[in-house]
C-alpha cells in the first residue's frame, strides 16, 4: 500500500481524532497503515533523487575515475536500484537527469584538481575524462565562462596560490 506524504499526516490526524471514538481494531488497523506508510517514506528519502546523485557522486568523486567512468547500468546495479528509478528520481532533482549530474562531477573534479594542484590544463582533462585537451577547453568555457588557464588564474590571485 503506497501513501503520498500528505496521506501520512491525514492518517496521523485521523488517528489522534478518532484514538476516544474508534475501536481497539480499528485503531490497530490505523497502526498498521501508519507503520506502512512510514516505511514507505523511509525508503522515499532514501532513495530520492539527491541520495542517488549523492551516491553516484561518491562513486566517481576522485578525478581519476572519471577516466574509466563505470556505465550508468554498472551505477545503477552497484546502488541496487532499477534503471528506470534512477532516471526519474535524478529527473525530479536539480541535475534534471544523470548527463547533467556527470556534467556536474566533471566540473567541480576539474576545477578542485585546477586550484588544487600543478597539473596542466591537458592533465586536468585527461584525469576528468575528456579525450584530447581542446574537447576540455571547449567544455569547461561553454560550462566555466573562461578558459581553465584565465579559472585558474583568476581563483589563485583571490586565494593567494602561486599554482600557475
Amino acid at each position: 500500500m503506497m501513501f503520498a506524504r500528505d496521506d501520512l499526516s491525514r492518517k496521523m490526524m485521523l488517528l489522534a481524532l478518532t484514538a476516544k471514538t474508534a475501536t481497539k481494531n480499528d485503531l490497530l488497523v490505523m497502526i498498521k497503515q501508519l507503520k506502512i506508510a512510514v516505511k514507505y517514506m523511509d525508503e522515499l528519502n532514501e532513495n530520492d533523487g539527491y541520495s542517488i546523485a549523492g551516491k553516484i557522486k561518491d562513486m566517481v568523486s576522485a578525478p581519476y575515475y572519471l577516466l574509466d567512468l563505470p556505465t550508468f547500468g554498472k551505477m545503477c546495479k552497484e546502488l541496487s536500484i532499477s534503471e528506470q528509478t534512477v532516471r526519474r528520481r535524478l529527473i525530479e532533482t536539480k541535475y534534471g537527469g544523470f548527463k547533467n549530474l556527470l556534467i556536474e562531477i566533471r566540473t567541480d573534479s576539474s576545477k578542485d584538481l585546477l586550484l588544487t594542484t600543478n597539473k596542466s590544463a591537458k592533465e586536468v582533462g585527461m584525469l576528468c575524462g575528456f579525450s584530447d585537451t581542446p574537447t576540455f577547453y571547449r567544455w569547461f568555457k561553454i560550462n566555466m565562462g573562461m578558459t581553465p588557464k584565465e579559472f585558474r588564474e583568476a581563483n589563485n590571485k583571490l586565494l593567494g596560490h602561486e599554482y600557475v
